[in-house]
């Protein structure tokens, strides 16, 4: 790995030395900081930025150079104490990765982002939280609380539900999700659906800077019907609903909507209707209610892709009775993730504000290249 700030910081964090000791030294120290950067390079972070990173983690080249030739010159009885302090301070790299969340970016072959699980117990102060696999059982508990359980029907689907990195365990998006939404002592808030920031007590999840996009809209949607199916159910005159699912959005039309909405705030997209489930049968239609979310911007206004040139708001609760494709209706999300927290909202179990059905006009979308 050559740069310039690199080996400029080689030669001044080595000077001093003996032309032996130097060049042994010099390449010592750049084994150990290129092990650093290619750490948060597996974790999605650029090489550019991993290493401007960690040579500013490891301190003034002057003061690591002291370090070093309290190491390699000083009295053999004062090396030992020169050199706990100078361990720690090239430690200091690994500990800074260590306490925010790891992540590995996706690939072509994934749908999901990997999360640390392990990172994330470590910064949420959880002390006492486990993952194990047991069998097809993929557990995740806190103290004798179940966050999250689930069987897989073969052996193997169990052993790809865990990635093994560095030292870290690594689940998928919607297990996180599915965690956080099952922890019952306090409310489990987030700002926003891509990047998202979640907050559990004082402590916050962050996934806003690093680099590259984390997509938490399907696992959010998903866990939020999961919670909603029911009341929203009760708006329907058709109460025997076949499935639920989440709204796949298409692409062919790019629509922008000026929503006089909440600004920077997610928003909960329903669509109620009936879908041929067997392609041969035109008669195997059966009633499917579908969740999506929709992030407003800066300006109050959303920004999202379908199939249909034409995409209409439905103005109340009422109209999921007779909804079309291209309808929805779209509804203030509250920001909580987990349903029930202290039973804050008996309508809608806390993850949505009801009364706040947004009203926008139809949206004419543009043709997507």
């Amino acid at each position: 790995m050559k740069h310039v700030r690199l080996e400029r910081y080689l030669c001044d964090a080595t000077r001093g030395l003996p032309p032996k000791k130097r060049v042994a030294v010099m390449r010592e120290l750049r084994g150990n900081l290129e092990q650093h950067v290619l750490d948060r390079m597996v974790a999605g972070m650029a090489q550019a930025r991993a290493l401007e990173e960690i040579l500013d983690d490891f301190g003034a080249p002057k003061l690591v150079s002291r370090g070093m030739w309290g190491v390699h010159m000083k009295p053999r009885w004062t090396k030992a104490i020169v050199g706990v302090g100078l361990v720690t301070a090239l430690s200091l790299p690994m500990l800074v990765a260590a306490s925010s969340v790891a992540v590995l970016p996706r690939t072509s072959l994934d749908t999901y982002s990997w999360i640390g699980l392990d990172s994330v117990f470590r910064t949420l102060n959880w002390t006492d939280a486990n993952l194990s696999l047991e069998g097809r059982n993929l557990k995740i508990t806190k103290s004798s609380s179940k966050l999250y359980l689930t069987t897989y029907t073969k052996l193997e689907f169990a052993d790809s539900s865990i990635k093994n990195k560095l030292g870290e365990r690594y689940v998928q998006a919607d297990t996180l999700i599915q965690m956080l939404s099952n922890y019952r002592d306090s409310a489990v808030t987030f700002d926003q659906s891509i990047n998202t920031k979640f907050r559990i007590n004082n402590q916050t999840l962050d996934f806003s800077n690093l680099g590259f996009e984390v997509d938490f809209r399907n696992a959010i949607s998903v866990e939020v019907s999961r919670y909603l199916f029911d009341y929203v159910k009760q708006f329907l005159s058709n109460k025997e609903i076949a499935n639920f699912s989440t709204i796949e959005p298409g692409s062919g039309y790019q629509h922008y909507v000026k929503g006089n909405a909440e600004p920077n705030h997610p928003y909960l997209a329903i669509w109620t209707g009936l879908e041929q489930w067997d392609r041969k049968d035109v008669n195997s239609k059966k009633a499917t209610i579908r969740f999506g979310v929709l992030q407003s911007d800066v300006n109050g206004d959303f920004k999202f892709e379908t199939a249909y040139r034409e995409v209409h708001f439905t103005p109340n609760w009422a109209s999921l009775n007779r909804m079309k494709n291209n309808e929805i209706l779209l509804v203030k999300m509250t920001g909580c993730i987990n349903p029930d927290w202290k039973k804050s909202l008996q309508e809608g179990r806390g993850l949505i504000d009801p009364s706040s059905v947004l009203k926008i006009p139809v949206s004419i979308g543009h043709k997507t290249l």
